[in-house]
C-alpha cells in the first residue's frame, strides 16, 4: 500500500450543503465504521450508509472498491497528521525542539488513533506490513520530503530529509514494538532521545 500516492478521485467532488465533499464524508465514514466495527467486519455497504450515499458512489470515487477506499483513507490520515505537525514544527525555535515536539505529537496522536489501535489489536496482519521493513518505505519517503519542507531552515535540505526519516523511524518503530524503556508520549523522554542520539549525529555530519 503506497501511502504517498494521491487518493484516487476521478470524478469532480460533490459538495453538500455543509460545505463537505462527498469524498470527505466517505473517508470520515470509513474511519468511524472501522473504528467501531473493525477492519474485517466493515463493508462498503456499511460505509455507504454512514456517509449517506449509495455504494455505487463509493466505487465511482474510489476505483478498486474497498481496497481503493482504504488506501485513500490511509493517505488522508497521513496527510492530516503531517499538516498538524507542520504547525508545531514551524513554530519551533531550533531543530531539537522542532523534532522532539513533532515526535511527541505524532506518537501521542497514533497512540489514541481508533482505527490504527483497533487494527493492531484485532488484525495486526492488515497493518504491520505497511509500517515495518520494506513496506514502510513509501511512508519514510513521504516524511523525508516533509522534513525537507519544514526542517531545512535549521539544516541543509538533505539533512532535513534525513532528520524527517529518522523521526518517522522512531515513531513507527515504537508503534510496531513499544519499548518499556522509552515512552514517546512523554515529552521529556522524547527530548532526551533527540538530544542524546539525533543532535550529536547532525553536528558530526555538519563537521564532516
Amino acid at each position: 500500500m503506497d501511502v504517498t500516492a494521491p487518493a484516487p478521485n476521478p470524478v469532480a467532488p460533490t459538495v453538500d450543503v455543509f460545505g463537505t465533499t462527498l469524498e470527505e464524508r466517505v473517508l470520515l465514514a470509513a474511519r468511524d465504521c472501522i473504528g467501531a466495527k473493525g477492519l474485517r467486519d466493515t463493508t462498503v455497504d456499511d460505509i455507504a450508509v454512514a456517509a449517506g450515499c449509495g455504494r455505487a458512489s463509493i466505487y465511482r470515487l474510489f476505483p478498486g472498491g474497498r481496497r481503493g477506499l482504504l488506501l485513500a483513507m490511509v493517505h488522508a490520515e497521513v496527510e492530516a497528521l503531517l499538516e498538524g505537525l507542520a504547525d508545531t514544527v514551524d513554530a519551533a525555535a531550533d531543530l531539537p525542539t522542532a523534532v522532539a515536539e513533532a515526535v511527541h505529537a505524532a506518537a501521542s496522536a497514533l497512540a489514541v488513533h481508533p482505527v490504527l489501535q483497533r487494527s493492531l489489536v484485532e488484525d495486526p496482519g492488515s497493518v504491520l506490513p505497511y509500517i515495518s521493513f520494506d513496506g514502510a518505505a513509501p511512508l519514510y519517503a513521504r516524511v523525508a520530503a516533509w522534513g525537507r519542507d519544514h526542517l531545512a531552515r535549521f539544516v541543509g535540505p538533505d539533512d532535513a530529509e534525513a532528520v524527517g526519516e529518522w523521526a518517522a523511524r522512531i515513531v513507527l518503530g515504537h508503534l510496531h514494538q513499544p519499548s518499556t524503556r522509552f515512552d514517546l508520549t512523554d515529552p521529556a523522554c522524547v527530548r532526551h532521545l533527540v538530544d542524546a542520539y539525533l543532535v550529536p549525529g547532525v553536528r558530526a555530519g555538519a563537521l564532516a
